[in-house]
């Protein structure tokens, strides 16, 4: 299963995610309201 649970205390957002995925590809996404799913889409985001 790839889901990751996230604590973020009392924030109520993230500014952004940093992905490296398996074949070392590094993304970043964001930014995103806390409380939520986001489905991270390898390609969809930009790079850091």
């Amino acid at each position: 299963d790839p889901r990751v649970h996230v604590g973020l205390g009392g924030a109520r957002r993230v500014e952004r995610v940093d992905v490296r995925w398996v074949d070392g590809c590094r993304e970043r996404f964001g930014p995103f309201a806390a409380d939520g799913q986001v489905l991270l889409r390898r390609g969809s985001g930009e790079q850091p």
